[in-house]
């Protein structure tokens, strides 16, 4: 089985309008549309090279009168949630990284990475997207430039009807976290100077009220 995305598609289109366009390559197992937030979908084949097929004539072609971007996607299948037919994949993102991060806050609770990569690139192609839970998701891009852009383009505008925040994030929990132990350790490291120096001071006075 390998799985197809298919995105920028028509809020309108249905699992009848996707057979109608991917039957022709080959046995098509399950069809998955989005709902909420509308505009991708997954087809998954029976076969890798129908799949592959699919993928070279089809992206870039019309359905319902808008441009698809059809891609293999690198996900296996989940549970089921906002069915059109069959289970949406389980979550997972890009796997290339880079150090360009951008934070995204005040997404809705349905927020997808599929969907939010479709977003985010209205303004700059994204090399890794993905959703946290908590409303929160983060993006990386391949230049400080492009980051810059999608923060300053991207803020405070509506994301499936909600205002959310986006900004530059400079490091992840583990810099962070390593961060506070090190700030613990230097305080650690000051407190027992501290101690050893008014030991040193009172050993002195000691000694200074003995010869008296």
């Amino acid at each position: 089985m390998t799985t197809v995305y298919v995105g920028n598609l028509d809020t309108n289109a249905n699992a009848k309008d996707l057979h109608h366009e991917f039957d022709r390559y080959g046995r098509i197992a399950d069809v998955w549309i989005a709902r909420n937030p509308p505009g991708f979908a997954f087809i998954e084949f029976s076969d890798d090279r129908d799949a592959k097929d699919a993928v070279r004539d089809m992206d870039g072609r019309y359905i319902l009168d808008k441009k698809v971007r059809v891609e293999i996607s690198r996900r296996g299948r989940g549970g089921s949630g906002g069915r059109a037919g069959g289970g949406i994949p389980a979550p997972r993102a890009s796997k290339v990284r880079t150090e360009h991060r951008v934070k995204i806050l005040g997404l809705p609770g349905s927020a997808h990475w599929h969907s939010l990569k479709e977003f985010l690139r209205e303004v700059a192609e994204p090399a890794f997207v993905d959703t946290l839970g908590r409303g929160e998701g983060i993006a990386e891009f391949m230049t400080a430039t492009e980051a810059d852009l999608v923060v300053s383009k991207l803020h405070d505008t509506k994301y499936d009807g909600v205002y959310i925040t986006v900004k530059r994030d400079n490091g992840n929990g583990r810099d962070r976290e390593r961060d506070r132990s090190r700030s613990r350790d230097r305080d650690r490291d000051h407190r027992s100077k501290e101690r050893s120096s008014r030991s040193g001071r009172d050993r002195s006075r000691s000694g200074d009220y003995a010869d008296a």
